[in-house]
């Protein structure tokens, strides 16, 4: 251990040049408590200077959600309700009839099928990101 501690003192002792600093003035250092060097912007305090010049927009409220309807509303509810159906029989062990259980994989499977056949084959705009002002 004491020759790890040496030959490492002994790479610190001869490691580069050593800088000559001129001794420090006394008066030379920074009065930190100056208000003038503590001027540094707080960006929390600008930014709640922000919100209240826009202190008067109010914005209008939110358009409500649309709600498929007929056959897209039992193919979102196949594509959610029936594996959720079959997990929960899994896991609380209930054991379904042979036809409850193919009936919910072929509701499944038709409402996956019917939502991927009836989305848009082709965009309005290519270059559209989606966005909407």
């Amino acid at each position: 251990m004491k020759d790890d501690d040496k030959a490492w003192q002994e790479i610190v002792d001869h490691y580069g040049d050593r800088p000559d600093f001129p001794p420090a003035d006394p008066g030379s250092e920074p009065d930190l408590d100056d208000p003038e060097l503590r001027s540094d912007p707080d960006p929390v305090s600008e930014l709640e200077a922000a919100i209240e010049e826009e202190e008067g927009f109010v914005p209008p409220p939110p358009p409500p959600l649309p709600r498929p309807e007929g056959p897209r509303l039992a193919a979102w509810l196949g594509v959610f309700f029936a594996p959720t159906a079959l997990m929960i029989a899994l896991m609380f062990q209930v054991r379904l009839p042979g036809l409850v259980s193919t009936g919910l994989i072929l509701w499944f499977l038709v409402g996956f099928g019917y939502l991927v056949w009836n989305m848009p084959r082709y965009r309005d705009d290519p270059y559209d990101d989606g966005a909407r002002l």
